[in-house]
């Protein structure tokens, strides 16, 4: 009937159980002294069990009618997606996640003229999302002059006057945000620490006057820029492969086995040199250890980049396909000239007397040579990921779905 009545049900029909072990049979009586009917959002019906599996009789004062007992906003006790959680949080806990989307792409290099196209793409999607993930290798040598060709892409894109502005009016000619340090006002842009961002002088500079917005997350120093984000029950963590160190894997251990990461539904990694390629670049040899930790705290996805194509592997552990394993996918075809995949490659990684060996023809799943971007879609109990080419954003070109 109303919250009322979801509250007297939770105040009697648990005593109840213990009168009806020992009784049984019990009342349930309401205070108007009729019929009453406790809804669901769902309408439907709800069930009392008895312990001895018999028939429970709920008896009202006046004799009237038969009372129909409905369940409770929250199911079972636990909050469930598509039903009404109003109160829900003060009955049973935290309502699903309502959903959020983001983009992650990698290696754009200094082309702005690809940036721009890659981003005009992305804003025709004409999607609401949260965030965006470079995944490294943003400039070619992380000069302040790149970086300024780089934010002047950012600002050009999406400067098609067919773009339709957002939710709240505004016209999309910045689609990213580099200023942001929440997910409130616009589109929040994540950088990740890749091997040409630090050949200037003054990279860790440049680094953060371009990208404020991540200053006061985690570790930001020239040893090592990485730092972890709870967001609606995902937890992001991004690393820097081109500066690891036992600080920064000890770091990583701590995180995954925080309260924050081991509660959240999914947990997504972001760095940019790829433990797996199958690619004509080396194994991170140093990664292999990242790659435990992703393997025993459940990261569901890694994104890489430094290689210019695109690969999505199987699920992995210790470098066989592996149900509920880690997923590697490497985004790297932002802007700078795209490379070949090498489907039939077999390499070993080895760092520290652990090693991994192998083989492209059974761990990749996907690999193609192009520009391109990749969209996240996430809810409380699914994960859909389609990667776009950058010149043609009528259907992905591949797509990979997680539930949980």
């Amino acid at each position: 009937m109303n919250r009322f009545f979801a509250g007297l049900l939770t105040t009697w029909i648990i005593p109840c159980f213990v009168i009806f072990s020992a009784c049984g049979s019990g009342t349930i009586e309401l205070p108007d002294g009729g019929s009453g009917a406790i809804a669901a959002p769902d309408g439907g019906l709800g069930t009392i069990g008895l312990p001895d599996g018999g028939p429970g009789p709920i008896e009202f004062p006046d004799g009237g009618d038969e009372a129909e007992l409905q369940s409770s906003p929250c199911g079972n006790g636990n909050c469930e997606d598509g039903e009404n959680c109003q109160n829900c949080a003060d009955d049973c806990g935290d309502c699903p996640s309502a959903g959020f989307q983001f983009f992650v792409f990698g290696d754009t290099r200094s082309y702005p003229s690809r940036l721009q196209t890659n981003i005009n793409s992305m804003a025709h999607l004409n999607l609401e999302v949260i965030a965006a993930f470079n995944t490294g290798d943003i400039t070619a040598n992380g000069a302040r002059s790149e970086w300024d060709d780089h934010h002047e892409a950012l600002a050009a894109g999406a400067s098609d006057p067919d773009v339709p502005a957002d939710a709240n009016g505004i016209a999309r000619q910045s689609l990213f945000r580099t200023d942001l340090d929440n997910f409130d006002a616009g589109i929040r842009y994540f950088g990740v620490v890749g091997n040409h961002d630090v050949h200037d002088g003054n990279w860790f500079d440049n680094w953060n006057l371009y990208l404020p917005g991540q200053q006061g997350l985690g570790q930001n120093s020239k040893s090592g820029i990485y730092f972890s984000i709870l967001y609606d029950r995902t937890f992001f963590v991004v690393l820097d492969s081109e500066h690891p160190s036992s600080t920064q894997t000890s770091w990583l251990e701590q995180r995954l086995q925080s309260d924050e990461a081991q509660s959240a539904t999914w947990i997504f990694v972001f760095f940019h040199h790829p433990v797996y390629p199958c690619n004509d670049k080396s194994p991170f040899d140093q990664g292999l250890s990242w790659v435990r930790l992703f393997e025993q705290y459940g990261v569901d996805i890694a994104f890489v980049a430094h290689s210019h194509t695109y690969e999505r592997s199987c699920p992995m552990s210790k470098g066989q396909c592996e149900d509920g394993g880690v997923i590697y996918l490497n985004s790297s075809g932002g802007g700078a000239d795209v490379r070949s995949v090498k489907p039939s490659k077999s390499d070993t990684v080895s760092y520290d007397g652990d090693s991994d060996s192998y083989d492209c023809s059974q761990i990749l799943e996907y690999g193609s040579t192009n520009h391109h971007f990749c969209h996240v879609s996430v809810s409380s109990g699914q994960a859909v990921v389609d990667c776009y080419d950058s010149d043609n954003v009528a259907s992905p070109f591949d797509s990979l779905s997680l539930a949980k």
